[in-house]
């Protein structure tokens, strides 16, 4: 063969191959992909239980000059026209309540922060228009009982943390950044609510309401019409 052939066949190979890793990381009709074609996103509409959708922007890198990051979220459930989702990561480190006193979910600091600051912070006015009230509220925090029925793999009741929700003071275990987070079932009484633990157990005794280590993971309905 002569050399003019051979780097010829070389180049057209260096292009082949450059070509095909070329889509990788790229959008199809079915989701966002990673180098190994895997599907890791789906567009919200056609997502299902068990994958994972973005809506909404958070900061998450802890690192404010470069913007807020879309928000990751798990599909816990699919009925009709819409979705119940739960953030992949702890967003955020807030207490379940800013007072020590006996509180339920109802009266909670928590719950007013997280459909007021939260809510209007992470989302535009469009996406807000496409969240559908679950418990009486736009956003929540699942219960003991939700987390029971949802969160049957243990991998998915371990949360890691965001460098930001960690920058708030919230706790994460050294070598696998998980955290624990709070439900809002209340625990051993009024002044602790239950929690999810950094290994993944529901902890129905709970961590004491005003606690200012314990992460939260949003929780919320999502038309997909």
């Amino acid at each position: 063969m002569k050399k003019s052939t051979k780097v010829f066949c070389f180049l057209l190979s260096l292009i082949l191959i450059i070509t095909s890793f070329s889509g990788c990381g790229n959008k199809n009709s079915e989701g966002e992909i990673d180098e190994n074609q895997n599907i890791i996103t789906k567009d919200i509409k056609s997502a299902e239980v068990g994958e994972y959708v973005k809506f909404g922007v958070y900061e998450q890198d802890n690192d404010i000059s470069n913007g807020k990051e879309k928000i990751e979220w798990f599909v816990l459930d699919k009925q009709n026209d819409k979705i119940l989702v739960i953030s992949k990561y702890a967003l955020d480190c807030k207490p379940y309540n800013e007072k020590r006193e006996a509180v339920t979910w109802e009266i909670c600091t928590l719950r007013k922060w997280l459909n007021n600051e939260f809510m209007n912070y992470a989302f535009s006015a469009d996406e807000i228009k496409s969240i559908v009230k679950g418990t009486s509220d736009s956003v929540f925090i699942l219960s003991v009982a939700e987390a029971e029925k949802y969160l049957y793999p243990d991998d998915v009741k371990e949360c890691q943390i965001t460098d930001y929700a960690k920058a708030q003071g919230g706790y994460a275990d050294k070598e696998s950044n998980n955290c624990s987070w709070w439900l809002r079932t209340s625990g051993y009484d009024q002044y602790f609510a239950s929690i999810v633990t950094n290994s993944g157990t529901i902890y129905k005794e709970g961590y004491n309401v005003y606690g200012t280590v314990v992460s939260v993971r949003p929780v919320m309905w999502i038309t997909i019409e």
